[in-house]
This record gives structure tokens, sequence and C-alpha cells, in this order.
């Protein structure tokens, strides 16, 4: 009786421990599996801030985000998404797609807000998760079978200055760091969109200043503070150094 009652209980210890080392697998685990996503979502970040202040174009910049956002291990993506960016006059335009179907690209190409999901993103300025089954898709096509949207909006301050859209599988739902995430991949763009219309309009106006200097029908030259010639327009040239402007004097003076 004292040997059956010794085997019972070394069984149960036996047991007790078997559960202990489960329980602490489990959770070594996970802990693996939250530090590979903490690095994920850190690699994804410091990749966007290292490429925000190239001289790419928005395009490019765009489509580069959106490749790290659908390559992203742990997030349930089916390699399907798009990005848009807003109009003056708050519509928004696809500049960025991966995988979609042509009747989504032809049909979605130009959205006002509050049209379809990711117009009504637009228009709530806050997250929206819906799935492929949801009323509130008027012009998406279904060939993609099953999924979920997520849309977020790129904002700036009170501005959006776009819309993400991911096609994840279908039912899921975003737990707090995914939303953390996809609102801080969502600001670093809305830098990089505000740097890239900068440029643009730095670019407009030099090309605007840079036609005036040309054209405007009298010699003009930019000196600097030694006297020497920087610029001189085509006019100022003929006049002065009869034409040859590879030959500038080191001083007008």
């Amino acid at each position: 009786l004292t040997l059956r009652r010794q085997e019972r209980t070394l069984r149960s210890y036996s047991d007790t421990l078997k559960d202990m080392v489960q329980e602490r697998s489990t959770r070594l685990e996970s802990a693996e599996k939250e530090l590979q996503r903490d690095y994920q979502i850190q690699s994804v970040l410091n990749t966007l801030l290292s490429q925000s202040l190239s001289d790419d174009s928005l395009q490019q910049h765009m489509d580069r985000a959106l490749e790290l956002l659908l390559s992203i291990g742990w997030f349930p993506s089916k390699d399907i998404g798009c990005i848009f960016v807003t109009d003056n006059s708050g519509n928004l335009h696809m500049l960025s797609w991966k995988n979609l179907e042509e009747a989504t690209v032809r049909n979605c190409a130009a959205l006002k807000k509050g049209t379809c999901a990711c117009g009504h993103c637009s228009k709530t300025k806050s997250i929206v998760v819906v799935n492929s089954d949801d009323p509130v898709h008027e012009l998406c096509s279904t060939d993609s079978g099953k999924h979920t949207n997520l849309c977020v909006p790129i904002l700036r301050g009170n501005a959006v200055l776009g819309v993400i859209n991911l096609v994840l599988k279908y039912g899921y739902v975003p737990d707090a760091k995914d939303t953390h995430f996809i609102q801080s991949v969502a600001k670093t763009l809305a830098q990089i969109i505000l740097y890239c219309n900068a440029l643009d309009r730095l670019r407009e106006s030099e090309e605007h200043y840079r036609s005036m200097f040309e054209s405007t029908g009298t010699a003009m030259g930019i000196l600097d503070r030694n006297n020497f010639v920087t610029h001189a327009n085509t006019r100022f040239n003929k006049l002065f150094f009869n034409g040859a402007a590879d030959s500038l004097p080191e001083s007008i003076l």
C-alpha cells in the first residue's frame, strides 16, 4: 500500500513538472515571438525614416513603404494593398498599389471623401477595419476572395494627406500593438508626403524664377560679394562677353 502511494505521489509530481515545463516553454515561445515582432516593427520604422530625406519621388517612397508593410512576417497580409494621397479638393488618388485587380485599380483610381472603405476612412479620419462582404465596399472588386481591409488615415494635424489600405486575412482585428505600429507608419508617411510636396514647390519656384531671369528681356547678372559673376542670362552674356558664357571674367569691376 505504501509503495502504491509513493508511485501515485511520484506520478503526480511528474505530471506537475511536465505542466510547469510546458507552461514555461509556452511563455518563452510567446516572448520570442513578441521580440521578433518588436524587432520587425522597429526595423520597418527605421528603414522608412532613413529613406525619408532622399530625393526620390513621392511615388518611389510610397512604393517602398507599401512593399515593407506587406513583407512583415507577423502581419496577416495577403500581399495586396495600396496607398492613396489626397489632392487639394480632399479627394483620394491611388499612387501606389500591389497585386490589385485591374478593375479595382480602375474603379478606385480616384475616390471622393466618404466613398467606399478608403473614402470613409478619409472622411472620419480614423482607422477602418471592414470585411470584404460589408456593404461599405461600393467599388472594390471581390476577386481577392474573402478578406479584411485595414484602412489607415495619413494625418498631419487635422489634415488628411492620404490613406493606407492593406488587404488582410478575413476576420482580422488589430490589437493595440498593431494599431500603434500602423499609426507610427502613417505618421512617418505624412512627413515624407510633406517633404516631397515641399521639394516639388521648391523646384517649381526655381524653374519659375529661372525662366523669368532668362526671358526678362534685360541683361541680368548676379554677383557675389567679391563682384564675381556667378549667374548671367543670355542677354547679359551677349552684351558683355559676346555670348561666351564659359569665359566670364573674374570680376565685373
